[in-house]
């Protein structure tokens, strides 16, 4: 990937890039922006606002691998996958549950059943 430089490797390694989405293709990240409201000039600005300039987050001074580093990446790969998450029983399903209203259920399940995101 263009944005793949030998510092975000290096700082990747560290621990001090997080990229929860970084599987993401400008379709997808476009259809994202678009859902949360983000305005269009900054969705369709050139160059493209792709996971390099949208998504990904730069530590401070301390990598960001704790105890919940697991957890939260595979809570951000269920929110993702919501609607085939729901479909297949996944267990982790339980967790967004527990912490969503029935509406913001219901627009995961629709905005992920709509498109095909990866995580």
């Amino acid at each position: 990937h263009h944005n793949d430089t030998t510092l975000v490797r290096s700082m990747r390694n560290k621990g001090l890039v997080v990229e929860p989405l970084k599987d993401f293709h400008k379709d997808e990240v476009r259809i994202l922006g678009e859902s949360l409201g983000i305005p269009q000039d900054l969705v369709y600005r050139h160059p493209f606002p792709g996971p390099g300039l949208a998504i990904r987050v730069i530590c401070q001074d301390e990598a960001y691998i704790s105890d919940m580093f697991t957890q939260t990446n595979m809570i951000l790969g269920t929110i993702a996958t919501y609607y085939t998450c729901v479909q297949t029983g996944n267990a982790a399903v339980k967790l967004i549950q527990d912490c969503t209203s029935q509406l913001e259920q219901e627009f995961l399940l629709s905005f992920t059943g709509s498109i095909s995101l990866s995580a």
